[in-house]
């Protein structure tokens, strides 16, 4: 028998509180998984680590005859299907989905005991997903870039999945950029702030600084978006880029790369006025009449070429050089300016 609570929720047509057993969830729920190849879903794939460590505590506590797990399930009630969607609670589910398939002995043992579970009858999408994100963000169980994704890809706006798959490309390439040898090695703060973490810049800030990339890109047609099986080319092709920027910055202003020198050009400072230099470099080619490349290996010239005329000081960039104090979105765009400016000087 369920509950009605009473809350109330404009995207909601109410939500109740029912106690189901372990093997009417195992039998009943299901997870709307993100999937990169359609755009759909919101949930992250399931991990194994976090999992099997719910199985061990099961394992153990029921050598003491113990079994509890006060914290409620929280599951979506959708009209469109007979089966509950899980917001919160999959990695649960799974430990007793294992349990059934590897030690049936305790399966049996625990099958009929009771879980707490809330449901969202009805809900929209979008507050599934509000939903999903408040609970995982505020205890820290899920990393920045699903929850970026998803809620772009479920607001209201009418561009939302092209941004969002301009994000996903951002966040796989800023993934990329985190685990091998480039300018942001190990230096991308998945949560929390770059202050916070010791990382050099938030996934968000890296995902807005380089978004222009991604529309230049489009615009070039060196990206198609809309291709799903040109997914992994266009991650690449962005990487490839955004590598090539940094590999160049590092020739033009080495001592800013060296270890010995904290320097606030890697940060969101530097990413974000590089990229609207770059951005305002390509345009003014175009304005003089230049050929806009059309290919990969022409742009990273192009850019090359723009990076290497700067004529601007480097000390400028040390933490208490004169762009250190350029932190809005409004200074990135005084630094950008500079930068094309001691090019034409």
């Amino acid at each position: 028998m369920s509950e009605i609570i009473k809350q109330y929720h404009s995207e909601l047509k109410q939500i109740k509180s029912k106690n189901f057993s372990i093997d009417y969830l195992i039998k009943n729920t299901k997870v709307d998984v993100f999937n990169s190849d359609t755009f759909t879903g919101y949930q992250r794939e399931i991990n194994t680590n976090h999992y099997r460590k719910i199985v061990k505590y099961i394992i153990e506590e029921n050598k003491k005859n113990n079994f509890l797990f006060p914290t409620p399930i929280i599951c979506s009630e959708r009209d469109s299907d007979s089966q509950l969607y899980i917001v919160d609670g999959q990695h649960r589910i799974e430990a007793f989905k294992h349990i059934k398939e590897n030690i049936p002995e305790l399966f049996e043992k625990i099958k009929d005991y009771e879980i707490n579970t809330i449901l969202l009858v009805n809900p929209s999408i979008k507050l599934e997903v509000d939903t999903f994100i408040t609970i995982n963000k505020t205890s820290k169980k899920v990393d920045t870039s699903l929850a970026l994704i998803a809620k772009t890809l479920h607001s209201n706006f009418d561009d939302r999945e092209n941004s969002a798959k301009k994000q996903f490309i951002l966040v796989e390439v800023a993934k990329k950029m985190d685990d091998t040898k480039s300018a942001f090695c190990d230096n991308i703060a998945w949560e929390g702030t770059p202050q916070s973490t010791g990382k050099l810049i938030s996934l968000n800030s890296f995902v807005r600084a380089y978004m222009p990339i991604i529309n230049y890109l489009i615009s070039q047609k060196l990206l198609d978006i809309n291709d799903s099986t040109k997914l992994t080319d266009s991650i690449n092709t962005t990487y490839e880029i955004i590598d090539n920027i940094w590999s160049n910055l590092e020739v033009k202003w080495p001592v800013l790369f060296s270890d010995k020198n904290s320097t606030i050009i890697k940060g969101t400072i530097g990413s974000s006025a590089i990229i609207k230099f770059i951005n305002a470099y390509l345009k003014q080619l175009a304005k003089k009449g230049k050929e806009q490349p059309t290919n990969l290996e022409q742009l990273k010239l192009v850019i090359s070429e723009g990076i290497d005329k700067i004529t601007d000081d480097y000390q400028n960039w040390l933490p208490k050089g004169s762009y250190s104090n350029f932190s809005s979105g409004a200074g990135h765009s005084i630094i950008a300016n500079n930068l094309l400016k001691s090019i034409q000087n």
